[in-house]
């Protein structure tokens, strides 16, 4: 009867636990534009053999590149912040209290 009550017991917490990781997961239709919008940004900005991965959940871009010398870096960073002021500035009139936006 214990191992009965042990399993229900540990079946919701595996409940609980996976509803809180999905919670943790959930961007709001602006986030998901707005990371749709900074990945093709991105993408534009891509040299050499800097190419962009992915945009996290919050925004931020990354990238992976062959060459150790940097040299495709500030290329990259100049571009990519150009193309992504626009998109950032859409974003925080959409969602002014956001952690980014109140800065």
């Amino acid at each position: 009867m214990i191992g009965i009550f042990r399993s229900i017991r540990m079946g919701g917490l595996l409940a609980s636990s996976v509803t809180a990781l999905a919670a943790c997961a959930v961007v709001t239709p602006a986030q998901s534009e707005r990371n749709s919008a900074l990945y093709t940004a991105a993408r534009t900005c891509e040299n050499g053999s800097l190419w962009v991965e992915r945009v996290s959940n919050e925004g931020m871009v990354y990238t992976r590149t062959m060459n150790s010398s940097g040299n495709e870096w500030a290329p990259f960073q100049k571009c990519y912040q150009e193309k992504t002021q626009p998109i950032w500035q859409r974003y925080c009139q959409a969602e002014p209290e956001s952690p980014r936006c109140k800065r």
